[in-house]
């Protein structure tokens, strides 16, 4: 995606190692991303994405079902997530902290709450209590490789690990600070 990120799939090893055979499924976990970030300290972002694809948004009456996000709070910066005025992304406490936060992208935000101001409010996701603590501004280019950004919510990995009760990551998000460091980048996270 663009010259300074890339995200990586699961999949299956391409060739055989210390007696297992080819094609052995590859699955990283939210564990795994520390251990990624000390072998590749020179990139300016490492993190795991999980997904929930059909989660209950319920505010009052109202109940949408979305696609919720479970990442680290370095998310926002590296995917462009800027928050509307009055409002914030993920943080670090959030994440060490397990805080029921959520972040809405812009689209979703109008279908639950209208025209109401969502920041401060209390969302049940899938029944469980969330504080909204930011919107996100509208952007014209999406990166959806996963679906509309403006449609689905980002809530920390550790929250959605203890709700959900599911460590394996969808996918792994990685920048490096130039350009040129791709190609090694790649190199190093394949190996």
């Amino acid at each position: 995606m663009g010259t300074n990120l890339a995200i990586v799939w699961p999949g299956e090893t391409s060739k055989p190692w210390k007696g297992l055979p080819a094609g052995r499924p590859v699955r990283p976990r939210a564990d795994d991303i520390q251990p990624l970030r000390e072998r590749m300290p020179d990139l300016a972002g490492l993190l795991g994405e999980i997904h929930s694809w059909s989660t209950s948004l319920t505010y009052g009456r109202k109940t949408v079902t979305s696609r919720i996000i479970g990442t680290h709070w370095e998310y926002g910066e590296i995917r462009n997530h800027q928050p509307q005025s009055g409002g914030r992304f993920l943080n670090i406490l959030d994440e060490q902290q397990k805080r029921r936060v959520i972040f809405l992208g812009d689209k979703l935000a109008k279908d639950i709450f209208g025209e109401e101001a969502p920041v401060g409010k209390t969302l049940l996701v899938n029944g469980a209590s969330y504080t909204v603590i930011g919107v996100m501004v509208h952007k014209f280019q999406m990166g959806n490789y996963c679906g509309p950004e403006d449609s689905h919510a980002v809530i920390p990995i550790t929250t959605f690990t203890g709700q959900f009760g599911r460590d394996q990551l969808n996918n792994i998000v990685f920048k490096v600070h130039r350009p040129e460091q791709m190609p090694l980048a790649l190199k190093t996270f394949s190996e």
